[in-house]
């Protein structure tokens, strides 16, 4: 019983993404939610540069 509890608190304070066919940060469209993700990783992972 109290392992179930912590799994239930974990959940709850847990971030949990849901990619969607359409990226949140430049607003790019994808054929699939999978490739948003990938996308996501490629594109918007690393900082941005100083120029």
């Amino acid at each position: 019983m109290k392992s179930k509890l912590k799994v239930g608190i974990k959940n709850i304070f847990k971030k949990d993404e849901k990619f969607t066919d359409t990226c949140r940060i430049c607003n790019q469209k994808f054929s699939d939610p999978e490739r948003t993700k990938r996308h996501m990783i490629k594109a918007h992972s690393k900082p941005n540069r100083e120029k």
